[in-house]
């Protein structure tokens, strides 16, 4: 069924203004959408805008629907139209759902931390965008499968491994593994900026890991693997899993690499540097220079492979990318092995020595999600696909772009940093082992939660509430300064908040009477009332768009104004309290909306994977 807002857009294409803008009036009473079409036309008829409005009002309101209780103008020249309560409450009552969207199979990759050390807050914000946009996507009719790529053979295991010989240390039986590896993370990272020496040792170790060195292999998976569990483990206590984990390993080993670099190669693509500090390393020659912030000129070629032959991310990324995992451009085989995954009934496809093939990977479209620090690199490797001839699949691969995390002064006390007065956030440095960890964030956050009085069975749903809407409800293109007292406010725009609302009207329809089919016609709708109406009749329109856009975000944003509405509904003194109404017409009316609100909250929640719990 077509929309309220799609058939308003309809009408006016009939009529002439196909270009016209729908927004919110900045007053309900002057209508529910208008249009500033009229103003927009003035410049070009020379006319004054109010009159050109008018004069469309009078055609408009000659053939307007039933569905169109008034079309009116208001000054200088708006075109404001009000739909027809009963055909807001038809609406209102239908089931939401986004268009079904058709399409080939999406890869959709998110998380994907390196696993060296504990996941962390801005992990959490990947993964929360990650998850809900799966949702969205899978809800409007698209098959997604989620991978999470697990890069065991890149710099930053090449890291802890190295620490580990060097500092001759090993986890503690007494702590966890990716706690232990995060510490000794940060302290290797002074040594390798001052000490060239460890550096080229470190780089060895990594170049040993890519040519799967068997003692040095053994060690970078045992390490690596145990934090990965401990990963996963975090990410399910987010409502967080996913459809396969492809190690970066099993892709050198199944040859994609290789066989991408001859690709590369034969395609004139890369060619290898003679001269200069980058000589013996294989480059795609881009041309010119980037003036960076400190002034000084970089090289937009871009290294694939290093002199020493370590292969660069971008190069493995490229043979992820074109390989079966994704693309299936180069069908070296790729084999899986089923496993459990923490806090799923849905089991984990694995590459590590994968035994048997796996309905993973085929794609048409790609989505990464990774931050925008990282724009520039998914622009080299698109070029590169396109370079290689493969200009569609270029086309098809997208970047999910998403800005830092970073804590407020208050929340960076909490964690002992010293930070001046004057200070607005502060950045967090993995190298430098400043952060929130991911699993230590659930904790703090969960212990407010009961602190407040909200009953201990329920603080796990509502600390993943607080966190998730925290993550989703900013744009993702704006950074997100997390502070511990604004996430678990339970009034307010918060995860938290959303969910109250959601219990307040599962508690009215608790205590109300049987509900029956509402007679708009007994009395009029009461402000709050009609505008919780409207809101309700917008949720297919808001889930189109969001699905179009590929923006959780979006449904964040929506679910917030839609707990509101309800918030001002049954407080309102002219509605409530809705079980002692005495008008049995208008009471049934009332719970009826109640049903649908709650209806609707669930299903909009659960898109951001957030689940109500069933006691507060």
């Amino acid at each position: 069924m077509s929309t309220l807002e799609t058939r308003l857009q309809a009408f006016l294409t009939e009529h002439g203004l196909a270009e016209a803008e729908l927004s919110t009036p900045p007053q309900a009473d002057f209508g529910d959408l208008a249009t500033a079409w009229p103003l927009k036309q003035a410049k070009l008829a020379k006319q004054l805008p109010l009159a050109i409005a008018e004069a469309k009002q009078l055609e408009l309101v000659a053939e307007q629907p039933a569905w169109l209780a008034e079309i009116s103008v208001t000054p200088p020249g708006f075109l404001n139209f009000r739909f027809a309560d009963h055909a807001l409450w038809k609406q209102a009552l239908t089931v939401p759902e986004p268009t079904q969207f058709t399409g080939g199979k999406i890869v959709l990759e998110h998380t994907s931390v390196n696993p060296n050390k504990a996941a962390h807050i801005g992990h959490v914000r990947n993964g929360v965008l990650g998850d809900s946009l799966a949702r969205l996507l899978r809800a409007a009719g698209r098959q997604v499968e989620v991978q999470n790529y697990i890069d065991d053979t890149g710099v930053q295991v090449a890291d802890v491994v190295f620490a580990e010989q060097f500092l001759g240390q090993e986890p503690p039986v007494d702590q966890r593994v990716d706690y232990w590896a995060w510490d000794i993370y940060s302290q290797i990272q002074p040594a390798l900026t001052e000490n060239e020496g460890l550096r080229h040792q470190r780089d060895e170790v990594m170049h040993l890991l890519e040519q799967r060195d068997p003692v040095w292999a053994a060690r970078a998976e045992k390490l690596s693997s145990a934090i990965l569990k401990r990963q996963l483990e975090t990410f399910a206590r987010l409502g967080i899993g996913y459809d396969a984990a492809v190690f970066e390993s099993s892709i050198l080993e199944a040859g994609l690499w290789r066989q991408t670099f001859e690709a590369l190669q034969n395609k004139g693509v890369i060619k290898q540097e003679t001269a200069g500090p980058n000589a013996g390393a294989w480059i795609i020659p881009f041309g010119g220079t980037m003036t960076l912030e400190d002034g000084s000129k970089k090289s937009l070629d871009k290294i694939i492979v290093k002199s020493n032959g370590t292969a660069t991310y971008l190069a493995k990324d490229l043979a992820y990318q074109l390989g079966p995992a994704k693309f299936g451009v180069i069908t070296a085989p790729l084999k899986y092995n089923q496993q459990s995954q923490p806090g799923s009934k849905n089991p984990l496809w694995s590459s590590l020595h994968g035994q048997s093939q796996a309905p993973v990977g085929g794609a048409e479209e790609t989505i990464t999600l990774i931050d925008q620090r990282q724009r520039y690199l998914r622009d080299v490797l698109r070029e590169a696909l396109s370079a290689l001839g493969y200009p569609v699949l270029a086309e098809h691969d997208q970047h999910f772009s998403y800005e830092v995390v970073s804590l407020s002064p208050a929340a960076a006390r909490d964690l002992g940093l010293d930070v001046a007065d004057a200070v607005q956030s502060v950045t967090m440095s993995g190298r430098k082992g400043i952060g929130i960890k991911a699993d230590d964030l659930f904790d703090r956050v969960r212990l407010a939660i009961v602190e407040r009085g909200t009953d201990a069975n329920a603080a796990d749903l509502l600390t993943r509430a607080a966190i998730r809407y925290t993550m989703l409800k900013v744009n993702p293109e704006t950074e997100l300064v997390f502070d511990f007292e604004e996430a678990t406010r339970t009034t307010g725009d918060t995860g938290v908040y959303l969910c109250y609302a959601a219990a307040r009207a599962q508690s009215l329809l608790k205590k109300g009477s049987k509900i029956e089919n509402a007679d708009l016609d007994s009395e009029p709708l009461e402000k709050t009332e009609r505008a919780l109406l409207l809101a309700l009749s917008r949720t297919t329109d808001v889930l189109n768009q969001a699905a179009l856009l590929r923006s959780p975000s979006l449904v964040a944003r929506y679910v917030y104004e839609l707990a509101g509405r309800f918030t001002n509904f049954y407080e309102d003194p002219l509605v409530g309290p809705i079980v002692r109404e005495t008008n049995a017409d208008i009471k049934n009316r009332r719970l009826q909306l109640v049903a649908a609100t709650y209806s609707q909250l669930i299903y909009l929640l659960d898109l951001l994977g957030i689940t109500v719990p069933s006691k507060m």
